[in-house]
Formats: C-alpha cells, sequence, structure tokens
C-alpha cells in the first residue's frame, strides 16, 4: 500500500481525534449542562446535517473543478471552528461555531475520499478505505475516551476543547502535502449504481442517527456523563476494527453493505428500542454492533462508488453519496428527537425499519 495512503488515513485519524471530542460532547452540552430537550439536540444536529448534505455536494463538485488536494485542505482546516466552541461563553455562538466546522468537514470529505481513489489502483480500494476509516475510528475513539476523562475528573471542558485544534492542523497539513498524479478521465459513471447506493444510503441515514441519542440514553439510565461518552467510544472502536477487517475481507460489496452494514444496523437499533432503560450492559452490546455495521457501511459504500464513477468525476460521486447520507440524518435526527420526547422506543424503531427499506434498496443493485 503507497506511502500517500497512509498519510490520508492519519490525516482522517487526526481530524477525528480533534472534532470528535466537540461531537461527542455536543448531547451532553444542551441536555445537561443547557438542560434543553433531547427534540432540541435533534434540531441541532438536523441543521449540522441538513447545511452538511448540500456542503458535501457542493465540495465534491468543487474538488473535480478546482483540485481534491486544495478543496480537503482549506475544508480541513476550517472543522477547527469547533475548537472555540468552549471559550465564547455564549451558548448560540457555541452552536453556530460547532455548525460551520461540521459544515466544513462535509465539504471537506469528498475531495479527501477522491484522493484516496488517485493514490490506489481499483483492487486496492476496499482495503485502503478500510485502512482510512480504521485510523478514523481511531482517531474519534481516543478523542472520546480524552473527553471521558475530563468529564470523569471535572477537568475544565473549554480548555480540553480549545486543545482539540493541534491535531486538526496536523490533519490538514497531511492532506496538503499527499501527492498525486494527474487526474486523467478513465471509465464511465454508471448512473444507475450511483442513484441506487445514494438512495440506500439516504435511508440508512435515517437510522445512523448521531450517535448523541445512545449517549442521552445511557446518561439517563445511569445519570453518569462520562458512562455516556464511554458508549461513544465502543461505537467507535468496534467501528474501526470492524473495517480493518472488512477491508481485507473477500466478502462481496453489495452484499456486505446490505447484511452486514444496513441489515446488522437494523439489528442493532432494535436492540436500542428494547433495552434503553433496562440494561446498560445491553445499551453497551448494542453500540458495539451498530460499530460493527458502520465500519462495514464506511468500507464498501465509498469503495463501490469509487469503481462506478469515471475518475475525473470521483469527488462528484463521493459527493453525491454524502449528499444522500447527511439528508437522510437531517431527517432522521429531526424525527428521532421528537419521538424521543414521546418515547425511545418508537424513536430506535423508526431507525431500524427506515434501515431494512436501505439494505432491500441496495440488494437490487446489478453490477
Amino acid at each position: 500500500m503507497k506511502k500517500e495512503v497512509y498519510k490520508l488515513s492519519f490525516s482522517a485519524f487526526f481530524a477525528d481525534l480533534g472534532y470528535m471530542a466537540v461531537m461527542s460532547f455536543l448531547p451532553l452540552l444542551i441536555t445537561v449542562y443547557y438542560g434543553l430537550s433531547p427534540a432540541v439536540y435533534g434540531i441541532i444536529e438536523a441543521v449540522n446535517y441538513g447545511g452538511g448534505a448540500v456542503m458535501s455536494f457542493l465540495g465534491g463538485l468543487a474538488a473535480d473543478k478546482y483540485g481534491r488536494r486544495l478543496v480537503g485542505s482549506v475544508g480541513n482546516s476550517l472543522i477547527a471552528l469547533m475548537s472555540l466552541s468552549g471559550i465564547v461563553g455564549n451558548p448560540l455562538i457555541a452552536l453556530l461555531l460547532i455548525v460551520g466546522g461540521w459544515w466544513s468537514r462535509n465539504f471537506r470529505t469528498p475531495a479527501r475520499r477522491a484522493l484516496l481513489s488517485e493514490v490506489t489502483s481499483t483492487e486496492e480500494r476496499k482495503k485502503a478505505y478500510g485502512i482510512m476509516h480504521l485510523l478514523d475510528q481511531t482517531g474519534a475513539f481516543l478523542a472520546i475516551v480524552y473527553i471521558s476523562i475530563v468529564l470523569l475528573f471535572g477537568l475544565p471542558v473549554k480548555y480540553a476543547l480549545l486543545g482539540t485544534m493541534i491535531p486538526l492542523a496536523i490533519s490538514t497539513l497531511l492532506i496538503a502535502t499527499t501527492k498525486t498524479a494527474r487526474v486523467e478521465r478513465r471509465g464511465n459513471t454508471n448512473v444507475k449504481v450511483v442513484v441506487t447506493i445514494t438512495l440506500s444510503t439516504l435511508f440508512f441515514g435515517f437510522t445512523f442517527f448521531s450517535f448523541g441519542f445512545p449517549v442521552i440514553s445511557v446518561a439517563q439510565l445511569t445519570h453518569k456523563e462520562y458512562l455516556g461518552t464511554l458508549a461513544f467510544a465502543i461505537f467507535s472502536g468496534t467501528s474501526a476494527l470492524s473495517a480493518f477487517f472488512y477491508g481485507r475481507s473477500k466478502v462481496g460489496e453489495i452484499k456486505g453493505l446490505a447484511f452486514l452494514g444496513y441489515a446488522t444496523a437494523a439489528i442493532a437499533s432494535f436492540g436500542f428500542a428494547l433495552t434503553y432503560d433496562v440494561s446498560l450492559t445491553l445499551l453497551y452490546v448494542f453500540s458495539a454492533l451498530m460499530g460493527i455495521a458502520v465500519g462495514a457501511i464506511e468500507t464498501f459504500e465509498p469503495s463501490i462508488i469509487s469503481k462506478f464513477t469515471s475518475s475525473d468525476k470521483v469527488a462528484t460521486g463521493m459527493g453525491t453519496l454524502s449528499l444522500g447520507r447527511a439528508l437522510g440524518i437531517s431527517i432522521g435526527n429531526l424525527v428521532m428527537g421528537f419521538l424521543y420526547v414521546v418515547s425511545p422506543f418508537y424513536s430506535y424503531s423508526f431507525a431500524a425499519v427506515m434501515t431494512l427499506i436501505a439494505s432491500a434498496i441496495v440488494l437490487t443493485v446489478r453490477r
């Protein structure tokens, strides 16, 4: 595997090491520190992902037109807006900084994924995307452990968040120094496959609710905030390990996405619906299962898109994929936030049913 693959993958590692500390704290910031309803958290995440959907698509277009390394570097550098959210002292400004940073992340993502496709052959793609997700989620895992320790020992959160600017700066430097060959058009875009995968990930987005909802469930069950963020750490850790495994496996990408990804995520969501107020252990078990599902999805989805998209339009294809996912998550978070107020059972059950639909849709793809 080329050195550039590891540079881009470690860029993902350091990015998540930075911004995921902020995002894992967000549900507690809204519901515990500000004392607001989980529905408000759903609205905030709907804004995050709704605007982020548009930014993903625009980022893909911009990357194919102006250069993937340039767009990736600029978008990645602006994620650091999140790091300032702890020191501004105003809840509205803090939330706007988090939204701005998250939109910048979405703007950058198609470019980074397309860069990875540039430095790999078709045969290497699945393994390469698995490596990237492994390091991406390892960074997220360490970020959540970091913020959990801060909460456990009652350390100043605002300075802990400010410190996340350091790994984000390293992440941007790695993207900016990635060397790629000149992009030449190879192959044709299979529009039907791209649209089908985008539609399936739209429905998966309905269930890939911000993991803040299980964080809230754990915190409400145990009345201990750090145990809530620990659920996020378990999710990220298992997601990283499963991506490492799936990237090296001989599992077919279409069936792997449908069954190991979407269908497994549906089982995890039903698990949350049945155990949200019963057992901390079971909540952690289903957090791990959701992580395994997402590891498969993040490995197989971009690999499929890269193989069915012409080489000079890969970033646009990745932007379309991110658009579908983000729209689904935006709508899903809004619905889940309000359903959660009625009963977490309805919230998680809604997510599970939507993912089963995603699994059925992706099985219609034919090579």
